[in-house]
C-alpha cells in the first residue's frame, strides 16, 4: 500500500496514473483495499517459484538478492497481461499514454521494484528462520499463479487484446515451466 500510494500521489513509483472508483473504498482516498489484496495474491506464487528457481547452495546476500530479483520479474510478467486488460476495463486510467498498449515502461520497473525490496525486507525479517519447502503445497502455489496468469490471458483474449495476450502469455510461461521443473527436481531429491 505504501508504494502503491505513493505512487497514485506523486507518479514516481509506475507513472502517473489514478483508480477509478470500481475496485471499491480506497486507502487515504488513493488506493482500493483491493490492491493490497491483490499484491499480496500474486507476489506468494511469485515467491515460491523465485525460492525454487534460484540454486539451494546459494546463500546469504547472493541469495537474499537473486530471490528478490527474480521473483520481482516473475510478478512483473503477470502484470504484463493484467494491467492493459485493467484500464481496458477503466479500473485505473494512466495520465500519459504508455508504450505498451498505452501502460508507461515506468509502471513495469516500478511493479518489478516495489516486489524486490518488499521480498529483501521479508527476507531480512525471516533471515533465521529455517527454509521449509513443501512440494506438495508450493505447487498449489504454482498452479495459483499460473491459474491467474492464464486466466488473464483467457480474458485479454475474448476482450480483443490480442497484444496484450501474447505477451502475457509469452512473458508468464518462461517462469512456470522453470519452477515447475525446479519443484519437480527438488521433490525427487536432485540437486537444485
Amino acid at each position: 500500500m505504501l508504494f502503491e500510494s505513493l505512487g497514485v500521489a506523486t507518479g514516481l513509483v509506475y507513472g502517473p496514473y489514478h483508480y477509478t472508483d470500481k475496485l471499491g473504498p480506497k486507502f487515504l482516498g488513493l488506493v482500493p483495499y483491493l490492491i493490497a489484496v491483490a499484491w499480496y495474491m500474486m507476489m506468494y506464487p511469485s515467491f515460491v517459484m523465485a525460492e525454487y528457481l534460484i540454486p539451494s547452495s546459494w546463500t546469504g546476500a547472493k541469495r537474499l538478492l537473486s530471490v528478490a530479483a527474480i521473483g520481482g520479474l516473475i510478478m512483473t510478467a503477470w502484470d504484463v497481461v493484467m494491467d492493459p486488460i485493467m484500464v481496458a476495463s477503466n479500473y485505473w486510467v494512466w495520465e500519459v499514454q504508455g508504450a505498451f498498449f498505452g501502460v508507461p515502461l515506468q509502471n513495469y520497473w516500478g511493479w518489478w521494484l516495489t516486489v524486490f525490496t518488499t521480498f529483501v525486507l521479508y527476507l531480512l525479517v525471516t533471515r533465521n528462520r529455517p527454509s521449509v519447502k513443501e512440494a506438495g503445497f508450493d505447487r498449489l502455489a504454482i498452479a495459483a499463479f499460473m491459474i491467474t496468469g492464464y486466466a488473464n490471458v483467457i480474458n485479454a483474449l475474448t476482450d480483443d487484446l490480442g497484444g496484450p495476450a501474447l505477451a502475457g502469455f509469452l512473458a508468464l510461461t518462461p517462469w512456470v515451466i522453470m519452477a515447475w521443473v525446479s519443484i519437480s527436481k527438488n521433490s525427487t531429491g536432485k540437486a537444485n
